[in-house]
């Protein structure tokens, strides 16, 4: 069986022991080979195990689910008499949800640490106390703070990983907003599911908590391969001011030749537009020319008049 935490049995001394048995429950018991038994397996055993994360993802669904309404119980309790309770219960809950997103293990961690605040949030009502959790407990310093040992397996397990630039480079796709189609043919995927890092829904891969984007965030990523999250930058050497024989600079050069670039191009578009207007006055002249003509011919001629008998008689005497 999968667990659903994943590698984290982190925190342990943080819990109590109802909590830890709780924790076990949803975890269901661990099973693994015996003492002396073959640990090999077959190819169509390790397909079906690239199948796992989706059964192991709805069982983190699952127990998601009960993390966040036994939180929500233990609130309420502690919240029953205070004003607006059901309002402040309510808007604690999203904000843990925001942060922890579809991680069970931070969803546990977030509301195991925000009940020990659950009087200033009746008093106040002010969830920005999560925040102040997400920020001081766990991103800041996060190699040595509460949720470490969870964070450096996962951080182990991708620096070690044989395809690291894929898999970081998978990864970096995921932190920067997009969602991947599932695809069993790419380990990368697997691990990314098997880390915790991302969540399956609808066949989709996403980051499954903001957390982990403000720990393995993109200054993280450019440390581990440079070059990857900002272009490169090519640094010149800066000419000698006091050589009298220095050099002009490239950028000065290069500045010059856009300028006569882009003055050629002004000259010839206007050049262009000048010819084109000169020919669009002449294709009108010519069709206005053609019109007359046209009309000139539909219009009948005028025919000069014949002479009357009496008009002919008096010229025959002259």
């Amino acid at each position: 069986m999968v667990e659903v935490v994943g590698w984290g049995e982190a925190l342990k001394d943080d819990m109590t022991p109802k909590k830890r048995q709780v924790r076990d429950r949803m975890n269901g018991p661990k099973s693994g080979p015996k003492k002396g038994q073959a640990t090999k397996q077959t190819k169509g055993q390790t397909e079906k195990q690239t199948k796992r994360p989706i059964k192991g993802q709805a069982q983190a669904q699952s127990a998601l689910s009960q993390a966040l309404n036994d939180f929500k119980q233990a609130l309420s309790a502690s919240l029953n008499s205070a004003q607006n309770s059901a309002q402040k219960v309510s808007a604690t809950v999203s904000k843990v949800e925001k942060w922890a997103g579809q991680d069970l293990f931070f969803t546990q961690l977030l509301c195991d640490r925000t009940l020990q605040y659950s009087q200033k949030i009746a008093k106040t009502g002010d969830t920005s106390v999560v925040d102040a959790i997400v920020q001081q407990k766990i991103v800041k310093n996060w190699a040595n703070n509460t949720a470490a040992p969870y964070l450096q397996k996962i951080e182990q397990a991708l620096l070690s990983h044989p395809e690291r630039d894929a898999l970081l480079i998978l990864y970096l796709q995921l932190l920067q907003g997009r969602t991947i189609a599932r695809n069993n043919a790419i380990p990368e995927q697997a691990i990314l599911l098997r880390t915790g890092l991302a969540t399956l829904k609808g066949g989709m891969l996403s980051l499954s908590s903001m957390i982990y984007a403000k720990v393995f965030d993109e200054p993280w990523i450019e440390k581990q391969l440079p070059g990857l999250t900002k272009p490169v930058v090519v640094v010149e050497s800066s000419p000698n001011p006091t050589s009298e024989s220095s050099p002009i600079p490239m950028r000065l050069i290069a500045l010059a030749c856009g300028l006569m670039v882009l003055g050629g191009g002004f000259f010839f578009y206007e050049q262009w537009t000048k010819r084109k207007t000169e020919l669009r006055t002449e294709k009108q002249s010519q069709q206005i020319d053609r019109q007359n003509a046209a009309i000139a011919q539909d219009t009948p001629s005028q025919e000069t008049p014949k002479p009357s008998a009496l008009q002919q008689t008096t010229a025959r005497r002259s």
